[in-house]
């Protein structure tokens, strides 16, 4: 997250902010812990005062970071989600993290993963997309298979 301190100020409904590669950092915050506990957290402490936490570490072996799929099976209503320039309902499944290039009209190095470039094996992605198929609802695996 680009300005985490702007972002927790944006409102009185935003109770914190996961910096950079937060795929632990909102997994730690579910399953309830101490939020001055979790890594790349900002957060509004009891006094409203914006709490920034030790950076998270950089995920290494992209295959290890966590799936969610059964967290899709139970909330996700894929309907619910549009983006005009894509086939709905559709469902991104990223197989790298990063980007090797220095562009300097783009967001994605600065907010999530940095400018080495890690990628999933072959073999973690087929197995992903195994798990997806047999969690999502039926409308998303047709897209999974193309």
């Amino acid at each position: 997250m680009v300005l985490a301190d702007r972002n927790v100020e944006a409102s009185w409904a935003i109770d914190w902010v996961g910096r950079k590669e937060f795929d632990y950092t909102c997994a730690d915050v579910a399953e309830g812990r101490d939020l001055a506990t979790i890594a790349g957290l900002s957060y509004k402490d009891q006094d409203g005062k914006i709490k920034h936490n030790p950076s998270a570490r950089m995920i290494q072996k992209h295959g290890c970071a966590p799936v969610g799929a059964d967290v899709y099976q139970r909330d996700l209503q894929i309907e619910k989600y549009f983006i005009g320039y894509l086939l709905h309902p559709y469902v991104s499944l990223y197989t790298g993290r990063g980007c090797p290039a220095q562009c300097t009209f783009c967001l994605w190095p600065q907010t999530i993963g940095g400018h080495k470039y890690r990628v999933r094996s072959p073999q973690n992605v087929a197995e992903r997309n195994g798990l997806h198929e047999e969690t999502l609802p039926a409308s998303a695996g047709v897209f999974l298979r193309r």
